[in-house]
């Protein structure tokens, strides 16, 4: 696992459009072997009011730490090594019927996405797998 090395301009990755970012989240996570999600007692679960629950997943801590705020305000950032990701969290959020909300920002909403698509993504996505 590589130490993370901060975004080349973060305003700019936080404006791009919600795929893009998401884009952007694959090949990062993918890259640096590392997701990074927020955590007090558990993991930071978003609802949409609909039964939808999800966690927040980002490419670098300073985009979690961005919204560690309101309900998340007392959350932590917190790396995920991708193998514990592809293993253990995602196949648990796929048997609980959780969904990952890929990349959230402050001022837009992530990108929500089926647990074993996201697997998918990055097990293709990974340097090794080409």
């Amino acid at each position: 696992m590589s130490a993370p090395e901060a975004p080349p301009d973060l305003d700019a990755v936080l404006a791009l459009p919600g795929l893009e970012r998401y884009a952007y989240f694959v090949a990062q996570v993918a890259r640096r072997e590392e997701a990074w999600g927020l955590v007090a007692a558990g993991w930071a679960v978003q609802s949409d009011g609909h039964g939808t629950s999800a966690i927040g997943l980002w490419p670098a801590p300073e985009y979690a730490r961005l919204c560690a705020t309101d309900a998340w305000r007392d959350y932590v950032a917190s790396a995920i090594p991708l193998r514990a990701l592809l293993h253990q969290l995602l196949p648990a959020l796929e048997d609980e019927g959780l969904w990952v909300l890929v990349f959230p920002t402050p001022t837009a909403r992530g990108v929500l996405v089926n647990p074993a698509s996201l697997a998918d993504e990055l097990t293709h996505a990974r340097p090794s797998a080409s």
